[in-house]
């Protein structure tokens, strides 16, 4: 999956998982709500999921491609 940002002409690759949480944050969730999610998915512990999560959510943000809602 890729995503292009129509005014600068960048383009961002997902990889498997970032595109799953991508689709899953086509409706605003937690934190928690997602990496909920990829723990019933994926054979991961919860501390290490937690860690790539964010480091993920936080290069999107950077990216502009997501904003936190409060």
């Amino acid at each position: 999956m890729v995503a292009l940002d129509e005014q600068t002409g960048a383009c961002f690759g997902f990889n498997g998982v970032a595109a799953d949480i991508w689709r899953l944050l086509r409706t605003p969730k937690s934190f928690e709500q997602l990496r909920d999610a990829l723990l019933s998915d994926f054979d991961v512990s919860a501390d290490e999921c937690a860690s790539e999560l964010r480091s993920l959510l936080d290069d999107m943000a950077e990216k502009g491609l997501i904003h936190e809602v409060a």
